[in-house]
């Protein structure tokens, strides 16, 4: 997949789970609306609006999981945080991430990984975010 997972698209494909994905966002629908339009922008070749789409993301992501994501969806809002990270890189745009948001991917990196022989430059990397983390505290 080469694209975003846009909620407002998915309701529009998948109507029979309008109800479902209401249920569980209608307090967020207006933030996943705007979402859905960074998401528009971007894909027409607008940049800056991957680098807003990312923040959105970043927000929402704080509310999952919900039934919808566990049962219909999945975990869209981690593809997106790793789509949109990725597009960013690619694109050489500057961004910032919220050190929950960091530790949360390197939480999921590490799962992912558990079965392979550690890494020592990420690990490297995770010591030295650690330690400017506690810095800031």
């Amino acid at each position: 997949m080469d694209e975003p997972v846009d909620l407002m698209e998915v309701q529009n494909y998948f109507p029979q789970y309008i109800r479902n994905i209401y249920d569980s966002y209608y307090k967020n629908m207006e933030l996943y609306e705007k979402l859905s339009m960074h998401f528009k922008a971007g894909l027409s070749g607008m940049n800056d609006s991957w680098r807003n789409a990312l923040y959105f993301t970043e927000l929402l992501h704080k509310y999952e999981p919900t039934v919808a994501t566990t049962e219909i969806l999945g975990n869209f809002s981690t593809y997106n945080l790793n789509f949109l990270i990725r597009k960013l890189n690619s694109l050489n745009e500057k961004f910032l991430l919220e050190d929950s948001t960091v530790y949360y991917l390197i939480k999921r990196r590490n799962e992912a990984y558990s079965d392979r022989p550690p890494d020592r430059e990420f690990a490297k990397l995770v010591e030295l975010w650690e330690y400017n983390v506690k810095g800031k505290n």
